[in-house]
C-alpha cells in the first residue's frame, strides 16, 4: 500500500486552496497515508512547457492526481494546462480534477468542446467540481483509489498464501518420494 500520496495543485493563487488541502491532508492521515502536496504557480508569464518543476512533477511515476484551476489568469485558463498534460505528459491517466469558483456547467461545456488535432477529446475521465466542494471531490476519488489499491494488495496476499501453500504440498511430496526411493533405490539422490 502507498505510504504517500503525491497531488499537484496547478493555481494563481497561493493560499486559495489551503483548507482543501488541510481537509484531504485529514482524510488521508485518517487512512495512514501522508499527503505530498505541490503547488505550481500561474502568473502571466507562465507556460507549461517551459516550467521545469511542473514537467518534472508530471513525469514523476509517484503522482497521483492533479488539481488544474479554470481561471487561472485573464488569458490563461486550466483547460490548456490539461490539454499539455494528456497530449504531452508521460502520466497521461493521472486523474485530474478542474475546478472553478465559477458554473461548474460552464466548465464541463468548455471542456467538452475541446478537441485535438486528431479530433478526441483530451479532456476524457477528467473530473470536474466547484471550488467550494473540491475538498469533497478529491476525497471521494481518492477513497475509491485507496479501494482499488486494498483490493490489488489482498489479490496479492492471497496468491501469495496459496502460493506458500503449494510450495509446502510439493516439499511433502518431496519427502514422501524421496522416504519411499531410497528404500527401493537407495542410490538415487534427492
Amino acid at each position: 500500500m502507498k505510504m504517500e500520496y503525491l497531488i499537484v495543485v496547478v493555481d494563481d493563487n497561493e493560499s486559495g486552496l489551503n483548507s482543501t488541502i488541510n481537509n484531504v491532508r485529514r482524510f488521508l492521515k485518517h487512512e495512514s497515508i501522508v499527503l505530498r502536496h505541490e503547488l505550481v504557480i500561474v502568473n502571466n508569464d507562465w507556460q507549461p512547457k517551459t516550467d521545469t518543476h511542473f514537467n518534472d512533477l508530471m513525469t514523476n511515476p509517484e503522482l497521483d492526481m492533479v488539481l488544474v484551476d479554470f481561471n487561472l489568469d485573464e488569458n490563461f485558463k486550466g483547460d490548456v494546462v490539461i490539454d499539455y498534460i494528456r497530449n504531452s505528459v508521460i502520466n497521461y491517466h493521472v486523474p485530474i480534477v478542474f475546478y472553478t469558483s465559477q458554473d461548474v456547467p460552464e466548465l464541463v461545456n468548455r471542456a467538452n468542446n475541446r478537441r485535438t488535432k486528431e479530433g478526441k477529446n483530451v479532456f476524457e475521465g477528467i473530473y470536474y467540481s466547484d471550488r467550494d466542494n473540491l475538498d469533497t471531490k478529491v476525497n471521494t476519488i481518492l477513497e475509491s483509489l485507496i479501494k482499488k489499491e486494498n483490493t490489488i494488495q489482498r489479490g496479492r496476499g492471497l496468491l501469495l498464501s496459496f502460493c506458500s501453500e503449494i510450495e509446502g504440498k510439493l516439499s511433502e511430496i518431496f519427502q514422501l518420494l524421496k522416504t519411499m526411493n531410497t528404500s527401493t533405490h537407495p542410490m538415487v539422490d534427492w
